[in-house]
């Protein structure tokens, strides 16, 4: 069983692509026929990803923006204005490192996962 998606079904260039991505395959099981998935949640691994965007140019720098982001008291303009961004500890020891500082801002990655169900 393979994707049948079209990226852009109407663009006027007629390169038209179906994406063919193995979704799953048939498996004979109890005197049936049932489809397996390939991927139980189609993501690839945490870890893929962030090799990907490890590879990408001008990824690492960009590890280091919010440390240059502008601060206006009482406005919250950004996840890096809210509390959280601001007083989350490294341990649950209460005279433990910020674990968001500049420092390591290349070392302490935030990930955020988005699924988006139909």
């Amino acid at each position: 069983m393979k994707c049948n998606h079209v990226e852009f079904p109407n663009s006027a260039t007629k390169r038209l692509k179906q994406c063919y991505t193995p979704l799953g395959k048939k498996i004979s099981l109890n005197n049936s026929i049932s489809i397996v998935p390939e991927l139980i949640y189609p993501v690839s691994s945490i870890q893929k990803q962030l090799s990907n965007m490890f590879k990408r140019p001008g990824f690492e720098e960009l590890l280091w923006h919010w440390t240059r982001h502008s601060i206006i008291d009482n406005v919250l303009s950004d996840i890096y204005d809210s509390q959280i961004w601001k007083n989350l500890k490294e341990s649950s020891e209460q005279e433990s490192n910020n674990f968001f500082r500049p420092d390591k801002a290349d070392a302490h990655l935030r990930l955020m996962m988005n699924l988006d169900w139909f």
